[in-house]
């Protein structure tokens, strides 16, 4: 099984004067935390589009050698991380992350022996859907995935599970959770979870959302609406 801490999350340093700016990205469901560098290093190009209706949502189409689908997003959410595919003899799935205007704060200056504070950027909501090929992880079905996931987190201090229930997505049985948890790094000391899995023709599917704790009502609206209007397409 493939896993690393729960809070592994990627930051860029870039020094500007007297100030640091982190861009901070959110991290995968707990299966496939520690392929982020293999991601990174082996993505390939897919198709990928997005529109805007009348209606202030946008529509993601991915389609790609692994999965194609489709679903609608607030027109809120203003950039893409992917997708992309990482396809090897170990791994085979493909990611995209739909990503919120970064926000700003100020947080204690890491560097050793500089006192004062520094502005760090984030991103304070992610929703990601993640779709791979269940021959490569035939013993992490859904209820594993999720169970491996609460394992995880609850090893956090101030983790407080909200919901666990049974849904059904796409006409088959889904798993679906949301928590609270300890922050990381950047942004606020208390971050809101939830993912959804279901497992369906030959894919494993994990969607899930992250956010700033403050932001949690919104986004569970947005996180929903992206499940109910996911579409697999032929």
């Amino acid at each position: 099984m493939v896993n690393t801490h729960p809070k592994e999350k990627r930051a860029v340093y870039q020094p500007t004067g007297d100030e640091y700016m982190i861009n901070r990205h959110f991290h995968l469901p707990a299966i496939y935390y520690s392929l982020t560098v293999l991601l990174i290093s082996t993505v390939v190009l897919v198709a990928c589009n997005g529109s805007e209706s009348s209606s202030g949502y946008k529509t993601l189409t991915v389609k790609n050698r692994i999965a194609s689908f489709s679903c609608e997003y607030r027109a809120y959410y203003n950039d893409l991380d992917g997708p992309g595919i990482v396809d090897s003899a170990a791994h085979r799935f493909t990611s995209v992350h739909i990503l919120a205007p970064k926000k700003y704060m100020k947080e204690p200056n890491p560097e050793l022996g500089k006192g004062g504070t520094v502005k760090m950027d984030y991103i304070p909501v992610s929703i990601g859907i993640i779709a791979a090929d269940a021959s490569k992880y035939s013993t992490m079905p859904a209820t594993v995935r999720i169970e491996e996931l609460l394992l995880d987190e609850a090893r956090w201090p101030h983790f407080k599970l909200l919901e666990r229930t049974s849904v059904t997505v796409l006409d088959v049985h889904a798993e679906l959770i949301a928590y609270e948890v300890d922050g990381f790094f950047v942004g606020p000391p208390m971050e809101y979870h939830a993912q959804i899995s279901f497992d369906r023709d030959g894919l494993q599917w994990d969607i899930d959302a992250e956010a700033d704790i403050d932001m949690a009502e919104v986004v569970r609206a947005d996180f929903d609406h992206v499940v109910a209007t996911l579409k697999i397409l032929e």
